[in-house]
Formats: C-alpha cells, structure tokens, sequence
C-alpha cells in the first residue's frame, strides 16, 4: 500500500504537471512584483495573469505523456483534455473576466450614485491568448526538461 502510494506521488508525470505549476505561478509572481513594486502574494492561488498556469499544466501533462509513453490512447485522452483546457481559457473564461470588467464599471457608477453598496467582482479570470501561448510554450518546455533528466537517472 505505501509502495504504491510512494510510486503515485513520485510518478514522472504527475512531478511534470507540478513543476509546471510551480515554476509558471513563480513566473507570475515575478512579473507582477516587477511591474506593481511589491509582491502580490494573492496572485499565488489565483486564476488569470501572464503566464496561463492551466496551459502550461496541460500542455506539459500532454508532452509528458507522449514523451514517457508514446503515441498511446492516454496521449490522445490527454490531447484532447489540453484541447478543451486551452479553448476555455482563451474563450469562455476570457470573455467571463472582459464582462466582469464591464459590470465592475456599472458597480462603480451606481455606487457613485449612492444607488447600491456591493463589492465589485473579480476581474483577473480568463486570459489573453499571448498568455496562453507563453503557458504553452513552458508546458513543453517543462516536459522536455523533466523527460530529459528522467533520462539521465
């Protein structure tokens, strides 16, 4: 039982896809301490933001499977699970964040008016595709370095 729980949480794949999200939201935290002058630790666990996190852990979960695995079913499972990932965050999750942009400014104008008193919704919740691009791109780079140590060990 805990050879296979030590095998679980020690298999190649799942340390890619964590990588990936390490190394991404530090990316993400880097940036925007660069740019805010201050480090916004709320960006750690959140949603949105250069790079995507999502697109960088399906894609690197993706290349992994490919590269540890082969051209299996699970590769093309895998595929097609980075495929909807990707597609919701340049589009149903995009235009959710644009629309919050717009109900935040409707909030702010009624609440100038003395009309309503509610907190505005949070902005930060898809991405643009640059950012899914770059999520990408780490993804496979993630991969490609995690297959090319587990060959050397």
């Amino acid at each position: 039982m805990l050879e296979t729980l030590i095998k679980a949480v020690t298999h190649p794949l799942l340390l890619t896809c964590i990588a990936a999200l390490v190394i991404t939201q530090g990316i993400k935290l880097l940036l925007y301490s660069l740019r805010d002058k201050k480090i916004p630790w709320h960006m750690v666990l959140s949603t949105g933001g250069m790079p995507s996190s999502h697109a960088s852990i399906v894609t690197a979960l993706t290349v992994g499977v490919l590269l540890f695995d082969g051209p299996t079913s699970l590769f093309v499972i895998s595929l097609i699970f980075a495929g909807v990932v990707v597609r919701d965050a340049l589009g149903v999750r995009w235009l959710a964040g644009e629309q919050s942009i717009a109900i935040n400014k409707i909030i702010m104008s009624l609440r100038e008016e003395g009309k309503i008193n509610i907190k505005n919704v949070r902005e930060l919740l898809g991405h643009t595709p640059l950012q899914v691009y770059v999520g990408c791109a780490l993804g496979l780079l993630i991969a490609l370095a995690a297959h090319g140590v587990s060959m050397w060990t």
